[in-house]
């Protein structure tokens, strides 16, 4: 018993046409998704150049307002100071004023006099200056040991 050998299938036919169409649609779809890659890099770069112009503008914004906040705080230290140069001599007019007060009172009215006659002159001198908006306005203390001295302390913060 010997077998025969098998036959082949037979051969089919290939459609070289619709091969050839499938293949020029798939040429088609690759070319038409390179285009809209291409398309769409562009778009991003000009996106990209449009953020790099906003970042670059609010970069020199935020640097002249650091460059504005420092002088303001330079401004406010220098004020501080001139406060606090303020307060120590009125502190000292005080004390001087009270003691004067005690050893000689008929010549404690000259003194009054004085202090206010210089606290006139510094309001005076301030007042010719330019004034900014952005200062802090000026703050005079006046300090008072006994509640005597209440009255002349709220006449003395009128005519300041």
């Amino acid at each position: 018993m010997s077998q025969a050998p098998p036959q082949p299938a037979p051969a089919q036919k290939l459609n070289l046409r619709r091969l050839e169409s499938l293949q020029r649609l798939l040429q088609y779809g690759a070319a038409l998704v390179l285009l809209v890659f291409f398309a769409l890099i562009v778009l991003a770069w000009f996106q990209l150049r449009g953020l790099n112009a906003q970042i670059a503008e609010r970069k020199g914004v935020r640097d002249a307002l650091e460059k504005e906040v420092g002088e303001n705080e330079k401004e406010i230290e220098r004020q501080r100071q001139e406060l606090g140069a303020v307060k120590r001599l009125n502190n000292v007019l005080t004390d001087v004023s009270r003691a004067y007060t005690e050893q000689n009172p008929a010549e404690a009215q000259k003194v009054r006099d004085a202090v206010e006659q210089s606290i006139g002159q510094s309001v005076e001198q301030g007042a010719g200056q330019k004034a900014s908006a952005a200062q802090v306005p000026p703050r005079i203390y006046i300090q008072i040991t006994r509640a005597d001295q209440r009255a002349r302390a709220g006449e003395v913060a009128r005519r300041l």
